[in-house]
């Protein structure tokens, strides 16, 4: 029983100071020396820098690019082949780094494992098989518009038009009344464009994991390009023996 009172005062002395300080809190005043802030709160500066900006000025000028951005896009100057030829390409890439995912485990959690190492070799053609070619021309050039239309004629789902040389796109895709694509240098690097116009399309059989690059030489014809992309012919094959 001494020790259950000792606890009980103890306690009740604990909570009558607790009570006291909070009734009674005092101001010691500034401890220190103190001076005003002098730096302009940052959402002011935005506001004044806002308010300072001309957006006319600057809504006419994006507007302007955006208007000539298709007439600023770089020319080039592709030679032609003196005979029709194609070069096999490996799209093949090795990794630099390893390539992660997440893998779900047995108790619900996800955690990241290593899904190619670095330095694997990984062609895209084993996981992805393009549907489309595409033919790179120079819309500039009047015979090669020409076949550029002959060929979107035959084939206008399964053979892009690329603009590769001095030709303008939004020109030629009013002449040829169908999106004509520019083609930056990453992606004629990427396929190994050299010469115009060249079919690039994802190879069939034996050439299965490459791209075949077909330049071909004058005179152009279509068929002739159509003729280059075996898997054209083949599927035409097989529709035809379907039966009605």
């Amino acid at each position: 029983m001494p020790m259950l009172r000792l606890i009980f005062r103890v306690s009740a002395a604990v909570a009558a100071l607790l009570s006291v300080s909070l009734a009674y809190g005092k101001d010691f005043g500034v401890q220190g020396n103190i001076w005003p802030i002098v730096e302009k709160d940052i959402r002011q500066i935005i506001m004044e820098s806002a308010a300072d900006v001309d957006w006319t000025a600057i809504g006419d000028d994006v507007r302007k690019k955006a208007e000539t951005f298709v007439e600023r896009l770089p020319k080039r100057t592709l030679p032609e082949v003196e005979a029709t030829r194609t070069v096999w390409v490996d799209p093949s890439i090795d990794l630099s780094t390893d390539i992660q995912v997440p893998v779900k485990q047995p108790d619900g959690s996800l955690s990241w494992e290593v899904l190619y190492k670095r330095g694997t070799k990984v062609n895209p053609l084993n996981y992805f098989r393009p549907v489309t070619a595409m033919l790179f021309v120079n819309t500039a050039d009047e015979e090669q518009l020409g076949l550029a239309k002959a060929v979107a004629a035959i084939e206008p789902d399964r053979i892009m038009i690329v603009e590769a040389g001095q030709g303008d796109v939004k020109k030629a895709s009013e002449a040829m009344a169908r999106i004509v694509f520019h083609a930056n240098d990453a992606l004629l690097s990427r396929f190994s464009v050299q010469y115009l116009p060249t079919l690039v399309y994802p190879g069939t059989g034996a050439q299965r994991e490459f791209i075949g690059v077909t330049s071909f030489a004058r005179p152009f014809q279509a068929k002739e390009v159509i003729a280059a992309w075996p898997e054209l012919t083949t599927q035409k094959r097989v529709n035809s023996e379907k039966p009605e």
